[in-house]
């Protein structure tokens, strides 16, 4: 099961955005974005949306395929978007 945890903490640290702010902003509370982030649980539909706008990434943005990629490109100063996703 594919799951956000991963690129979800990659793109909140990446927009300089605490758990308790986006938290704030989509209407959760900050303990719900640990466990997201942490992948014990999955948002909903509506609430996908709300972090994808917050963050201003896209849902594909999120459910990365290959971690290690994502990493990768990190390190490299690249965007994740442009690694490769198995």
């Amino acid at each position: 099961m594919l799951s956000i945890r991963n690129d979800l903490r990659y793109w909140r640290c990446r927009r300089g955005v605490s758990q308790k702010a986006l938290a704030a902003q989509v209407r959760l509370k900050q303990p719900d974005i640990s466990e997201l982030e942490t992948g014990r649980v999955l948002p909903t539909e509506d609430e996908l949306d709300a972090i994808c706008q917050t963050l201003n990434v896209e849902p594909d943005d999120l459910y990365s395929r290959d971690v290690l990629d994502v990493i990768a490109a990190y390190s490299r100063g690249r965007d994740p978007k442009e690694a490769r996703l198995a």
